[in-house]
């Protein structure tokens, strides 16, 4: 065990660093293994922290997201940091419930308990231990929590039964004592499945229990991965059986998340895999949900304000263009751009289940008829400007939180205003007026600047840059290991944003005596992929299909 904790942490050290690092006791042989393991970033079946061979998803160490950015000098600076993270997050330290086919001995059970003691133990002893917990904290509030036993969920349960060191689990009877303390534990058990194991097909079988697992830096618990969980193989059981579902619908996170729209979308899923029970009673979980649930982190404040877009919200008073279906299903299109955005970012972190010249200016805007959702906006923009404020963050971060909050809510004053067909006042328009302008150059060509443009965060040179580049974004959000046969195929699930589409759209204008008028704007496009073989698609690789037209059907 003393070998797996040193082996453990001489990766992640290694990983930080860059180049394999020499190890304090595991052998050169087996660091070397696990090393190159990592590097192919491939699913290798591999005796990790065991003697038997258990199958790892290496392909979640492909670099991507935001930390493929490349300094002058072609260096990645957060490549590293992201392989150790995704160390610290997805390797685990199987403590009970292993998956029945690895055949585990009790004394291969007991050496990863030992093991996560041992590591326990030494993080703890560390002068550092504070800043790793700070570390946390912070993860905690930006992503949620870990969906694992965390060192001081560990520490709890090692205190409940007065466990003093990891030795003390040579002591049978000790030993049964602490595996029925970690089962019985609240905080022990995973929600989301995201490692390779294999189902139950025996008749009238419960879904496959989850191991309970030990990790440093676990990845994270969301919610929209929860849903995929729930309604693929092996969740959804039909008369008796199992269902064969291997990919979820993202429409299944849209509908669970509040938008009737997605409903009829998801009929052909729904008739042939009889998953609608599991879907309603998601749907039942996440309307329960307070408010306190929606403000534990920024990634739920987040999926809150998609969800203000919902049909639901739509008030009265509201233009006849919202209450077309054309106008929900685009609205839904949003929902699901920004929701790729919101996994993008959180790639790393969050637990995935296997997207002087004449300037330019606007005589007449329109503010999509959503206060709700700009209001939720000012509110996550000034929940983050609070953590960031008390973690001392860089001052062009505070800016840019406050510059948010700030046209979040005239955007909500602004939009309730068209919706009571209040006349907006000359403040207003002239704010409406300053979305975009050109400081040089033809009219309507790059760059811009205004309020629209600063909303893309620059830490550099403020967001007119950020804004006129192409943001095409690609995020993996569910694997498929197996086919229906158990052949492993390992399928990846991608969801993307690709090119900014024209919409043209008829409302009564605020600033032309309710006046009828066409106004044009933005509209997100939203893409899914999926790949083989375990394929792991960059940002890059996706802006290189999208520039070619090499894209799948937009659903």
């Amino acid at each position: 065990a003393l070998e797996d904790v040193d082996l453990y942490v001489t990766i992640a050290k290694s990983l930080l660093a860059g180049v394999q690092l020499p190890p304090q006791l595991t052998s050169t042989d087996k660091l070397d293994a696990v090393w190159n393991a990592v590097l192919s970033e491939k699913l290798v079946n591999l005796p990790l922290f065991m003697k038997t061979a258990r199958p790892i998803d290496f392909s979640q160490f492909t670099v991507r997201g935001h930390y493929t950015i490349e300094r002058p000098d072609g260096t990645r600076p957060l490549a590293s940091y992201f392989r150790c993270m995704m160390w610290l997050g997805r390797i685990d330290f199987i403590l009970a419930n292993p998956p029945v086919e690895w055949e585990l001995s009790r004394e291969d059970v007991r050496r990863m308990n030992l093991g996560a003691l041992l590591l326990n133990e030494l993080i703890s002893m560390n002068p550092a231990n504070s800043e790793g917990s700070e570390i946390d904290e912070i993860i905690t509030t930006l992503v949620g929590e870990s969906d694992n036993l965390t060192p001081a969920e560990l520490s709890d349960i090692e205190q409940s039964l007065n466990i003093l060191n990891a030795d003390a689990l040579f002591d049978d009877p000790t030993f049964d004592a602490f595996q029925t303390a970690l089962k019985a534990s609240s905080a022990s058990g995973q929600k989301i499945l995201s490692l390779l194991i294999q189902g139950r097909e025996e008749p009238g079988s419960d879904p496959v229990e989850l191991p309970i697992s030990f990790m440093l830096f676990g990845q994270r618990f969301i919610i929209d991965s929860y849903i995929f969980s729930s309604v693929v193989y092996d969740r959804i059981v039909y008369q008796g059986g199992k269902v064969c579902r291997l990919m979820p619908n993202p429409l299944d996170a849209m509908f669970a998340l509040g938008n009737d729209d997605a409903l009829p979308l998801l009929k052909n899923e729904l008739d042939n895999y009889h998953y609608s029970s599991q879907l309603a009673s998601l749907r039942y979980l996440i309307d329960a949900y307070d408010a306190d649930f929606w403000g534990k982190s920024l990634y739920n404040a987040w999926l809150q304000s998609i969800r203000c877009l919902n049909p639901a919200a739509v008030q009265d008073g509201s233009p006849l263009f919202v209450h077309t279906t054309a106008w929900h299903q685009q609205k839904l299109n949003t929902q699901l751009a920004s929701w790729t955005q919101l996994r993008h970012d959180n790639l790393l972190y969050a637990k995935q289940s296997y997207t002087g010249i004449p300037i330019c200016s606007f005589p007449h805007s329109y503010v999509e008829p959503y206060p709700a959702f700009f209001h939720q906006i000012a509110t996550f923009a000034e929940k983050a400007d609070q953590i960031f404020y008390t973690i001392t963050a860089d001052e062009n971060i505070k800016q840019y939180f406050t510059h948010l909050k700030e046209v979040m809510f005239k955007l909500e004053v602004i939009a309730q205003k068209e919706i009571d067909r209040q006349v907006l006042s000359s403040e207003e328009m002239q704010f409406l007026q300053d979305m975009l302008f050109v400081s040089s150059g033809p009219c309507g060509e790059p760059p811009f600047w205004g309020w629209y443009a600063d909303l893309f965060y620059d830490p550099d040179k403020g967001g007119a840059r950020v804004a006129n580049e192409q943001d095409y974004l690609v995020a993996d959000v569910h694997t498929q290991p197996a086919d229906c046969a158990g052949i492993i195929v390992g399928r990846v699930f991608h969801v993307g944003v690709g090119k900014i589409n024209l919409g043209v759209f008829l409302a009564d204008s605020p600033s032309n005596d309710f006046k009828p008028m066409a106004y044009v704007g933005p509209v997100m496009s939203y893409y899914e992929k999926i790949t083989s073989d375990f394929e792991r698609l960059t940002d890059e690789q996706w802006e290189a299909s999208v520039e070619s037209g090499d894209v799948p059907a937009r659903p």
